[in-house]
């Protein structure tokens, strides 16, 4: 179960762009969790934590109005979703997170 999470964690922290998708680094990443991994992941939190630090993603460069920034080795350093940053939606008892980058 554990390993589900941290593989969808990874593959939504390193999307993949084809050649005809638009740039999607701007927009926010959407995750529904159900109840009971909602509990899992609160209860274990500080190895969640220790997994997803230890992913990494490519460098990506851009510009914001008159700052041009680039990132290169890129990593997380602290991973959690406090509970006060949910929104609750009527989902089938799920959870609706969203998480913007």
């Amino acid at each position: 179960m554990l390993a589900v999470i941290l593989f969808c964690a990874a593959a939504l922290l390193h999307p993949a762009l084809s050649d005809n998708s638009t740039d999607i680094e701007n927009d926010p990443v959407v995750l529904t969790i159900s109840p009971k991994i909602w509990n899992l992941l609160e209860s274990k939190a500080a190895l969640i934590n220790a997994a997803a630090t230890t992913i990494t993603f490519d460098g990506f460069s851009g510009k914001e109005k008159w700052v041009k920034y680039t990132v290169s080795g890129g990593r997380i350093e602290q991973f959690s979703i406090p509970k006060w940053g949910v929104s609750f939606y009527d989902m089938n008892n799920g959870i609706h997170v969203n998480v913007s980058c």
